[in-house]
């Protein structure tokens, strides 16, 4: 492969992402989300697998591993701060000045959590996660490091 055909290649892999979202959000309308970065999309599928405690019950083949998992536990209130900062990432409206100095006794990171709830927060980054392809790039990086 050349340089020029490597460059070709990149940019059509990137050509093909989703850049722009807009999501219907209950009681706003349509807001468009950008894409976040590549690390913040990997962070947030992170976070969520932080969210979940599951027993493997001894299994070590992963296709069997994910029908036999038992959810042991699960921080609600752990998966809608990462999914708040997760939207404050892609919303450009949350970061607008006038927005935070509404919210001055917020973290930036908890305002998308006070205006939208906990409910809505969940799934707006569930959709955002989803049209963005983040299982997706988590699953090629995880695929990248052990090869």
């Amino acid at each position: 492969m050349t340089l020029q055909e490597f460059i070709k290649k990149a940019r059509e892999k990137e050509d093909n992402k989703i850049k722009i979202v807009h999501l219907e959000v209950e009681e706003f309308g349509e807001i468009e989300f950008i894409r976040p970065k590549e690390s913040d999309l990997i962070k947030f599928n992170n976070d969520l697998a932080s969210c979940i405690d599951v027993e493997y019950k001894g299994i070590n083949n992963e296709e069997e591993r994910e029908k036999g998992i038992d959810i042991e536990s699960f921080d609600f209130s752990k998966y809608a701060a990462v999914s708040s900062e997760f939207i404050y990432k892609c919303c450009s409206f949350l970061r607008e000045k006038e927005v935070r100095d509404m919210y001055s006794d917020t973290e930036f990171y908890d305002i998308p959590l006070v205006i939208f709830g906990q409910n809505e927060v969940i799934k707006i980054a569930s959709e955002l996660n989803n049209q963005f392809k983040g299982i997706e790039t988590r699953k090629e990086v995880t695929e990248a490091v052990k090869n």
